[in-house]
């Protein structure tokens, strides 16, 4: 009975792991930070992004930060980069297109924070989205282990120990 509980726990622990590490995407989540990369007047074309006002109910915007915007950005599937123009419009791209131009620079507040710039009126500040290292590495370490433990908990069972 011991055994077979152990074994059941292991193979559960590690289907669970296993999910979270190789379908990230399915569930919703395709990056865990960003950073900034530039100011500049972002021409990619319109349809290759997607807007937080136009996917996101009324009820449930909240006042633009870029951490706000990476929240929503992080779970649509291919975008590597988000902006945010005129302190509150933010979108999600899977590139954008920085054009040199004079005008005008990065100096709006951002509607949530009154300490960030967020983007200008004509510019858009521009940060690129990642899966930091650290994470993806401590995933594959837990599943490992959660794989051993079956393993060994599998080996005991055919042996039928008890533990």
């Amino acid at each position: 009975m011991t055994v077979a509980l152990l074994v059941l726990v292991a193979s559960v622990s590690a289907s669970l792991l296993r999910s979270s590490t190789s379908t990230c995407g399915s569930r919703g989540v395709f990056a865990d930070g960003f950073s900034r990369t530039t100011c500049a007047d972002d021409v990619s074309p319109k349809g290759v992004r997607t807007y937080y006002a136009d996917n996101v109910r009324k009820m449930y915007q909240r006042k633009m930060t870029p951490d706000v915007c990476f929240q929503f950005c992080r779970s649509v599937e291919n975008a590597k980069f988000f902006g945010i123009s005129h302190g509150k419009d933010c979108y999600c791209t899977k590139y954008f297109h920085a054009q040199s131009t004079s005008g005008g620079e990065c100096d709006n507040i951002c509607e949530g924070d009154n300490k960030q710039k967020c983007g200008g009126l004509e510019k858009s500040s521009l940060f690129e989205m990642h899966m930091c290292a650290e994470g993806n590495s401590r995933a594959e370490g837990a599943l490992t282990a959660a794989e051993d433990g079956l393993t060994e908990a599998s080996d005991a069972a055919g042996e039928g120990q008890a533990f």
